[in-house]
């Protein structure tokens, strides 16, 4: 189960510009269940027993604070831009959803600075709209040495038909790559997916 809200606030400047703020209050996660303990008896008995426990956790994510601005030089093209920012060392935990202290559990996580850019251009005489653009969503986590951050390319396109069903296709791509030297370990991650959505417009 989880709770949260988000606040924002739109400002319209000139005719061709618009600009934005955003604040996402804390999120609290409950994680609650029951999980099956066995362990083996020891002695001259011997045996199995069997413990069913129950659980509840609970993670609270950070503030997360939030600026942008679009642009439309001419009325067929809008050009946008936004930065978030969250302190993730601030994430609280209450549980056994993490182990370890939590002061070292803080020590291992650190604020992110997100970036998005991109541009949207409409066919002329057509129901068209044609976008790319671009991301990061740098890695929170400090245990492990980042060789190369989380980096976004995206292309879509949609149309909208018969001013009542719009169709969206995107395409994304992203790679990142972590290590530890003390470990002897790296990993390299390349992710893509294919997103299409539809709404219908009563």
């Amino acid at each position: 189960a989880g709770l949260g809200f988000k606040l924002g606030a739109l400002f319209y400047l000139t005719d061709q510009l618009a600009a934005g703020a955003t604040v996402t209050l804390p999120t609290t996660l409950t994680f609650s269940g029951t999980e099956r303990r066995t362990d083996e008896l020891t002695g001259p008995s011997g045996g199995i027993e069997t413990e069913v426990v129950s659980f509840e956790d609970k993670l609270t994510l950070p503030f997360t604070f939030g600026v942008g601005a679009s642009w439309s030089p001419v009325d067929l093209v809008i050009v946008g831009c936004d930065y978030r920012y969250t302190n993730w060392s601030e994430m609280e935990y209450e549980g056994r959803v993490y182990l370890g202290d939590q002061a070292d559990r803080r020590d291992a996580y650190e604020a992110t600075h997100d970036l998005n850019a991109g541009v949207e251009v409409t066919i002329p005489e057509m129901p068209i709209r044609v976008r790319g653009g671009f991301m990061t969503r740098p890695i929170s986590y400090r245990g492990l040495t980042v060789d190369q951050d989380r980096a976004y390319w995206t292309v879509g396109a949609g149309i909208l038909i018969d001013t009542v069903l719009a169709i969206d296709v995107a395409w994304l791509s992203a790679a990142y790559e972590r290590s530890a030297e003390d470990y002897d370990f790296t990993e390299s991650v390349d992710e893509t997916a294919l997103i299409i959505e539809a709404a219908y417009r009563f």
